[in-house]
């Protein structure tokens, strides 16, 4: 029993130091750039992707397309199933499915970005699996191998269909967070992009107290949001005293854009104690 025991340590930890390894000789490719962003003309268009293999290392790089999307807190979203594969293949078309790199080799690889008839924006993935040249030689055929796979989006538009561009967004919701002390709040703004373009969102917050002073604004960070998807923004603000009821009044913006302003008012209350936060479904304003 003490010898299989042993035996199991032992398999673990070359497991453990074979995935560094290889997790090692991952980190030590390097593509550039890590996003792309093309404007596609009617004709199709070419881009590049630069591949550098600063490890001592011979490595194959291996590549397939998939898309790509984001989730609420901007985390990214990639999709490999077929239905994403066979998508993607009529967006980008790669100039080699593998490549080659010593230690010390740079390489390029083309893209065929061809014009997809009434596209106007789209997402695809590219993914790069790094595999070590000596792998099968230096690993026993009885190890499990972990593979690093490197993503690389593209966000894409079409002069084609440039005057169909359309950004649209909307707050979907407002929740208050107040601190324990009743001074310093937090405020998440959840906004969706139901528009067919991704585009950069900037907004503010602004805030009265219960006698309609004005408390000041708050701006939210900057975030990009794909079509389809939400993205939630958060603002901080502190307060000599707990405003109560505190009213909220947030909209979203960009270059030629801007939603609808979404009202909320906040109030200390029994949903507080049992949820810990607030949130508004778009009451009307009084203005």
């Amino acid at each position: 029993m003490k010898r299989r025991r042993w035996f199991q340590v032992v398999v673990v930890l070359v497991a453990v130091f074979i995935g560094l390894t290889m997790n090692a000789v991952a980190v030590s490719v390097v593509i550039s750039p890590a996003r792309l962003e093309v404007e596609v003309e009617p004709g199709g268009s070419k881009a590049w992707l630069t591949l550098f293999n600063r490890g001592e290392q011979p490595v194959e790089l291996r590549f397939s397309t998939g898309m790509g999307g984001h989730e609420e807190d901007g985390a990214p979203l990639y999709f490999d199933d077929p239905q994403a594969m066979k998508q993607s293949a009529a967006l980008v078309r790669l100039g080699s499915s593998r490549v080659t790199l010593g230690p010390g080799a740079m390489r390029s690889l083309s893209l065929e970005l061809p014009a997809v008839p009434g596209a106007v924006a789209a997402y695809p993935v590219i993914f790069a699996e790094v595999h070590p040249l000596d792998e099968k030689e230096s690993l026993p055929s009885s190890m499990v191998r972990s593979v690093t796979r490197l993503a690389i989006p593209l966000l894409l538009t079409y002069t084609s269909t440039r005057e169909e561009r359309r950004p649209d967004f909307v707050v979907e919701s407002v929740r208050v967070f107040p601190g324990e002390d009743g001074h310093d709040f937090e405020v998440d703004v959840t906004v969706r992009n139901v528009g067919n373009v991704h585009d950069w969102v900037r907004g503010r917050v602004r805030l009265t107290g219960s006698d309609g002073d004005d408390l000041g604004q708050l701006l939210l960070p900057e975030q990009r949001v794909l079509p389809g998807a939400v993205r939630t923004f958060r603002a901080r603000a502190s307060f000599p005293a707990e405003p109560e009821p505190l009213r909220v009044v947030a909209e979203v913006y960009g270059d030629g854009w801007r939603s609808a302003p979404f009202p909320y008012t906040w109030a200390a209350g029994a949903e507080l104690a049992r949820g810990g936060f607030s949130d508004g479904a778009g009451e009307e304003t009084s203005r």
